[in-house]
């Protein structure tokens, strides 16, 4: 790591797009869609470089996260960039906590798939 932050190069395996979380408050997916991994003898994956400046964090999740469901709504994509909108500054343990609990509180407390979350941030 250096003064200015770290590089972190990141290729998805057929997994959702992670979402970066700027230091500045910006919140966009990254990285590009890959093929899934066990599923074809020579899977495809493209790297996908990017700066990280000390405050910013990468969320990587599973499918469980945008398609936890209730009432016949699913939490998606866009409910999960809003949610992360508000993380900013947050430590990585308190994104994921705070994603978790939003995630089973959608489900009323039964989640109905997978729910794993990675969380990595840049120390300031």
């Amino acid at each position: 790591m250096t003064p200015d932050g770290i590089r972190f190069t990141l290729a998805c395996g057929g997994h959702p797009q992670p979402f970066l979380i700027r230091h500045d408050g910006m919140v966009i997916p990254i990285g590009f869609a890959g093929t899934l991994v066990g599923l074809f003898d020579d899977p495809e994956f493209r790297d996908h470089a990017i700066h990280l400046a000390p405050g910013d964090a990468i969320v990587l999740y599973t499918d469980g996260v945008i398609e936890a469901r209730s009432n016949g709504e699913v939490f998606g994509e866009d409910r999960l960039r809003g949610l992360l909108e508000g993380c900013v500054g947050l430590n990585a343990d308190a994104i994921a906590s705070r994603l978790e609990e939003a995630v089973r509180s959608f489900e009323s407390g039964s989640a109905r798939d997978d729910l794993a979350l990675l969380v990595l941030r840049v120390r300031s």
